[in-house]
């Protein structure tokens, strides 16, 4: 079916911020690319992080709405083959910026 699934994904506090989970999706979505997977699906919960995966270039299929009441269940999905999406930190890191 071409899928990778993205099951259990966890960086602890002290690792973000460093662009570490995003250098850790995108070297599993190149090896999902090398093994003929053509599309990334996963799920998550509102109070995690779908943001990170937006950023990602994921997009939502689905929600579920969970209990306890006011949290969801969101399935996510990337086409692998498409190009990614423009960050305009890639072209000014964050090293290079003064932020006041």
């Amino acid at each position: 079916m071409g899928r990778f699934f993205v099951d259990l994904f966890f960086l602890p506090e002290s690792l973000r911020k460093n662009r570490i989970g995003s250098r850790i999706i995108r070297k599993a979505e190149d090896e999902a690319k090398r093994r003929g997977c053509s599309r990334a699906v996963l799920f998550t919960v509102t109070f995690q992080a779908p943001g990170f995966y937006e950023r990602q270039g994921y997009e939502v299929l689905g929600r579920i709405e969970c209990d306890p009441p006011g949290h969801t269940r969101i399935c996510m999905t990337k086409r692998l083959d498409a190009p990614p999406p423009h960050r305009w930190q890639d072209e000014f890191p964050t090293s290079s910026l003064t932020f006041c």
